[in-house]
């Protein structure tokens, strides 16, 4: 999209397209999109209703998400939103693989960033065991690593950022405890992040909604090119 307004050229949407009956986590309910009003002569409205986990679509983990005495979404400084992304090519990993810090080093890791792994997942998308199941995810070593670093955020193109097996969808999730720890905050279920892949010139902003008392939200994540 053009946009040529603040210094804005262009902004490129990283967000998947939620529709009825979407999936959400494995032992959540998928999303339910229904319409209440429709226009018509005698009632110029079009309404519609949703009922979703705030875990659904491109979504966002806030500490309180893994720690109990973590930050709860509309308690994070708007600012954790936005930094500059740092687009990582893992397309390499296998099915299940843990991501390590040796697949970080030397990628220019700098403290505020927007940490966002290319897995090539999306392309998984949907009720699959290849989506559900089987991406590969950050471990905890990898955790400890962009931890260190200071970033703000880390996400993927995977259903999760983490690697959780079809037996142990209830946990623990310790990578996830690593980052919330340090109030990094994770992204989920990003779109398509390929045509984005070494670039270090752009700006990610992945504002979540402002829910009260809640460990996540969905979130309508864009990155920015500055003329």
């Amino acid at each position: 999209m053009m946009v040529r307004s603040m210094g804005i050229k262009n902004v490129f949407d990283l967000s998947v397209t939620v529709g009825n009956d979407d999936i959400t986590w494995a032992l959540a309910p998928r999303v339910k999109i229904s319409r209440r009003r429709i226009f018509t002569s005698e009632d110029p409205v079009n309404a519609e209703d949703i009922v979703a986990p705030v875990h659904f679509g491109t979504h966002i983990d806030a500490p309180y998400h893994m720690i109990d005495e973590g930050a709860t979404i509309e308690k994070m400084d708007p600012s954790l939103f936005i930094g500059r992304g740092n687009f990582i090519d893992l397309s390499y990993k296998k099915p299940s693989e843990k991501i390590t810090p040796a697949d970080l080093e030397g990628k220019d890791i700098q403290e505020g960033d927007i940490i966002l792994f290319y897995l090539n997942w999306y392309r998984f998308r949907g009720p699959s065991d290849e989506y559900l199941y089987h991406y590969p995810g950050i471990g905890v070593e990898a955790a400890e690593y962009l931890a260190s670093k200071k970033i703000k955020g880390a996400g993927s193109d995977a259903y999760n950022i983490e690697q959780t097996d079809k037996d142990k969808l209830r946990g623990p999730f310790p990578a996830h405890i690593v980052l919330n720890k340090k109030d990094i905050w994770v992204l989920e279920g990003l779109a398509d992040l390929k045509p984005y892949i070494g670039r270090k010139d752009l700006t990610v902003a992945a504002f979540p909604i402002k829910l009260a008392g809640v460990g996540g939200s969905p979130a309508r994540v864009v990155a920015l090119e500055f003329d």
